[in-house]
């Protein structure tokens, strides 16, 4: 939120429970484990329905059908939540305020128990999406920027400082 001279920007992110769920459960959603899982239960729906309207299948069927959903659309997203729950308030740092500091050389993070700095090029890469500029240390460990935290002039000056470096990327226009 604040800014510095011209080839330095800095943001300050609080990242909510609420937020991160949202992130978590979106990103979860697109995992082709997640939809398998999906249209796994949509055939066995449409089974159990023809079964029950066309062939009178015996109620063991049925039994097996309705317990299979239950799995599928209660306790799969249940534990899913109670997973993201359990990330979110272990990790500390996940819970702080964290200070972005963008310079032409490096990036660097602060928050209120650690501090880490990184050259532009030991980025992995930099995703966009519609609330949140992901910077990826590597394949797994993401920094998360919460993109209505940061002020629009501000964000587009980031985007084109992103755009300079030679980082593989994925933005929105």
């Amino acid at each position: 939120m604040l800014k510095e001279h011209k080839n330095m920007l800095k943001f300050k992110i609080k990242i909510s429970f609420k937020d991160y769920r949202n992130f978590i459960l979106l990103r979860n959603l697109k995992n082709p484990i997640s939809i398998l899982i999906l249209f796994l239960a949509f055939v066995f729906i449409s089974a159990s329905i023809m079964s029950i309207l066309f062939w009178q299948e015996n109620l063991g069927a049925l039994i097996f059908y309705l317990i299979f959903l239950i799995l599928i659309f209660i306790i799969y997203p249940a534990l899913v939540i109670r997973g993201i729950k359990k990330t979110f308030f272990s990790n500390k740092y996940l819970q702080e305020s964290v200070t972005y500091d963008f310079s032409d050389e490096n990036v660097m993070l602060t928050g209120e128990t650690f501090s880490t700095m990184y050259k532009w090029e030991h980025i992995y890469k930099i995703e966009e999406l519609k609330n949140w500029i992901l910077l990826f240390q590597d394949r797994r460990v993401v920094n998360l920027l919460h993109k209505p935290q940061i002020p629009l002039g501000d964000l587009q000056e980031l985007k084109e400082m992103i755009i300079k470096k030679n980082i593989k990327r994925k933005l929105l226009n």
